[in-house]
C-alpha cells in the first residue's frame, strides 16, 4: 500500500487531481445508487415496497409540496387583506405584565 501511495505522490499534481475527481464521482454514485435503491424500503416493510415505490414518485411528492405550500400561502394573504381582528386579551394582559430591564444607573 505504501508503495502505491509513493506511485501516486510521484505522478504530476493535474493528474493526481484528474484521479480524485474519477475517485470521487464513481464513490457518490455508488452511495446515489444505493441511496435511490433503498428509498422503497425507507417507506414501509419490504412486502410495502411495490406500493412505496408508486407513492414514492419524487416529482408528484414535489408538486403536492408545491401545492400546499401555495396554498398556504394564499391563506395567509387573505387573512392579511381581511378587516383588522380586535386584540386578543392574552396579548393585553402581557403587555400589563412587562418589566422594565434598564440598569438602575442609567434610571434618570
Amino acid at each position: 500500500m505504501r508503495a502505491y501511495i509513493k506511485k501516486m505522490q510521484d505522478k504530476p499534481e493535474h493528474i493526481r487531481k484528474q484521479i480524485l475527481v474519477i475517485t470521487l464521482i464513481i464513490s457518490m454514485s455508488v452511495v446515489v445508487l444505493i441511496w435511490i435503491g433503498s428509498i422503497g424500503y425507507s417507506f414501509g416493510h419490504k412486502k410495502d415496497v411495490a406500493k412505496g415505490k408508486e407513492a414514492a414518485q419524487p416529482f408528484a411528492l414535489l408538486g403536492q409540496s408545491i401545492t400546499d405550500t401555495v396554498k398556504s400561502i394564499s391563506a395567509s394573504v387573505g387573512s392579511i387583506s381581511s378587516p383588522t381582528v380586535e386584540p386578543k386579551e392574552e396579548a393585553v394582559a402581557t403587555k400589563e405584565q412587562q418589566i422594565d430591564l434598564t440598569p438602575v444607573e442609567q434610571r434618570q
